[in-house]
């Protein structure tokens, strides 16, 4: 029957054009459109749902025209997840100069109480020294008093 012949004919022009060669090119571009297209994601988040519709374009569930609008829709997304994360690393690093900074600051602040807390113990050292020399002076004065008030009242 015409019928059955021209089925017949349907499934085999079906099943060949998945052997041709132009179905192969075709996939080929396809294919290569897909993985070009990941290469342009800077977050993964974004690139892994790339992939999620590079499968659905490659299993014929996706037209290549819908491909291009989701592309440069998740395009845009994966630019602004790229500009937030940078912008996060840009205040990441603020902080830690910062704290960097801080314990820099925090370090001069004890180096200069350190060298101050060393020149009061020299001067308190100093001092002490000319106490002494000064009571060893003074001691000396009274005994050298006290051996002239003896010759004197010897000699009186």
């Amino acid at each position: 029957s015409p019928q059955i012949r021209l089925l017949k004919q349907a499934i085999v022009n079906t099943s060949n054009v998945y052997d041709s060669d132009e179905f192969r090119q075709e996939r080929a571009k396809l294919k290569r459109k897909a993985e070009e297209a990941e290469g342009d994601f800077k977050t993964d988040a974004w690139r892994r749902k790339m992939q999620e519709e590079n499968v659905l374009l490659l299993q014929g569930q996706l037209k290549l025209a819908d491909w291009e609008t989701k592309k440069a829709d998740l395009l845009q997304e994966d630019e602004k997840a790229e500009s937030e994360r940078q912008r996060a690393l840009s205040l990441q690093r603020e902080r830690d100069q910062a704290a960097v900074r801080a314990t820099e600051e925090r370090r001069l602040k004890e180096q200069r109480e350190k060298e101050r807390d060393e020149a009061n113990a020299q001067a308190a050292q100093r001092q002490q020294e000319r106490d002494e020399a000064n009571a060893k002076a003074a001691k000396e004065r009274l005994l050298a008093e006290q051996r002239q008030r003896e010759r004197d009242e010897a000699n009186a």
